[in-house]
């Protein structure tokens, strides 16, 4: 249950913090493809309490390929009119609702096991589930389309760099399959660019950095959010490398309130990275936040083939938001506190279960 008392002082505090006139959501309409992952499911949670505390009427299509995921997800509001499941696959064209003022498309299978054994379905779900809904879009007029990349879009850093900016293109390997992830979403920007420049589309892009949080699904298998979920369970957290590997992590709901900074105030066709500077981290250190809060150990071990072939290959993976920082935004929560509370939320979600 995602209704824990910690979970919703976390939706308050977030958008408290941010600086924005949610009045500009009144009377309007989202699809939010990917309502059930990390991301999606944050921002319709975000979005859902600003309408419960601010009165603003809002109306919510959330997208999942499973009907099932979305009545456990979000079975606090199965009957709240405001919210309308709606079971469909991104690679399929989309012809419902009639018309919705706002998409945001965060539908994309960021698991590494996936990279590994699907490489193929990772990427037709990146392109062309973002060509379905531009094509949607295009054809109900819909205000404004925001499309969730990923840090990943820009390859490896170069040694003149420290880290990457909105304007940064490193290389990418194409002839091996893990590259499936960046290049997919590479080429969803240029599809989102073209329609700008062919059919006057608005969409604007976000490029998150390692998001974690307290709406992290069970599926996924990427590094913190396993090393949270393992110490969270009482189990040992295992390395897979020497955890060198440095990355700039954020918070969900930071994330969520971030996505609704670009989809106000953003400008058509920019891109704009979302990331936490201050939780420039190296992998070992999360584990051992984790570990230290969870009460367990930091082991290592060495990775199987399948996971092996899913690592992401970048080592440094900094993302500057100073452009998303002009916007107003303000990341609220550091590296310990975020895994302490996503921790927290876990616990008690657990205890509503028991």
């Amino acid at each position: 249950m995602y209704r824990t008392e910690t979970y919703i002082e976390e939706l308050d505090r977030a958008i408290n913090a941010a600086s924005l006139d949610f009045r500009q959501f009144e009377n309007k309409s989202f699809i939010i493809a990917g309502s059930t992952g990390m991301i999606g499911s944050a921002v319709a949670d975000v979005l859902l309490r600003i309408s419960d505390t601010q009165g603003i009427d809002l109306k919510l299509y959330l997208m999942s390929r499973k009907m099932k995921s979305l009545c456990d997800r979000y079975a606090y509001c199965k009957d709240d009119p405001r919210v309308i499941f709606m079971e469909h696959d991104i690679c399929d064209e989309l012809s419902e609702p009639a018309q919705a003022d706002y998409i945001i498309h965060s539908a994309s299978d960021a698991n590494p096991i996936a990279y590994a054994t699907r490489p193929a379905e990772v990427m037709q779900s990146n392109f062309i589930g973002m060509l379905n809904l531009l094509k949607y879009g295009k054809e109900h007029q819909t205000k404004r389309i925001l499309y969730v990349s990923s840090g990943e879009m820009y390859g490896k850093l170069d040694d003149t760099h420290d880290g990457f900016n909105e304007d940064y293109c490193g290389y990418v390997d194409y002839s091996d399959a893990r590259s499936c992830y960046p290049s997919s979403k590479r080429a969803a920007e240029v599809l989102c660019q073209s329609y700008i420049k062919e059919y006057g589309s608005d969409v604007v892009i976000v490029r998150p950095c390692h998001v974690y949080g307290p709406t992290m699904i069970d599926s996924d298998t990427r590094a913190a959010t396993a090393f949270i979920r393992d110490a969270s369970e009482g189990r040992d957290i295992v390395l897979k490398s020497d955890g060198s590997g440095r990355r700039t992590m954020c918070y969900a709901f930071d994330a969520a309130t971030a996505l609704l900074f670009v989809l106000l105030k953003g400008e058509n066709g920019g891109a704009y990275n979302i990331s936490n500077e201050a939780c420039d981290i190296s992998i070992r250190e999360i584990a051992e936040i984790a570990a230290e809060y969870g009460k367990q150990k930091v082991v290592f071990d060495i990775p199987n083939q399948t996971e092996a072939q899913g690592f992401n290959r970048v080592k440094t993976a900094v993302l500057y938001s100073e452009k998303l920082r002009k916007l107003g935004w303000v990341p609220q929560t550091d590296m310990k506190d975020g895994i302490r509370l996503t921790m927290d939320i876990i616990a008690e979600r657990k205890k509503t279960h028991e």
